[in-house]
């Protein structure tokens, strides 16, 4: 059985708070898409802002801290950058 690698199994990747919380939203994306061979980055990115968007509802809902609100909201700014 080859080994799998669990969304909460990063202890060993040297990141910071809010790359931890990006990579976890790429791998929602990974987990939301279809996969295919013909999956295009702007479906790719697609997806993604509609992940980062609904984190960044949910920490609105949950009363986050104003830099985990900043972080997402910026977060959708690059990835909306990316697809224009």
């Amino acid at each position: 059985m080859e080994p799998a690698l669990l969304l909460n199994d990063d202890y060993r990747f040297k990141i910071t708070e809010t790359e931890r919380k990006l990579w976890l939203a790429g791998m929602t994306t990974a987990k939301k898409i279809k996969v295919s061979r013909s999956i295009t980055i702007k479906h790719w990115l697609q997806t993604l802002l509609d992940v980062i968007y609904r984190e960044c509802l949910s920490a609105r809902i949950n009363n986050a801290k104003p830099r985990t609100l900043e972080m997402w909201e910026k977060a959708a700014e690059d990835v909306k950058r990316l697809l224009s």
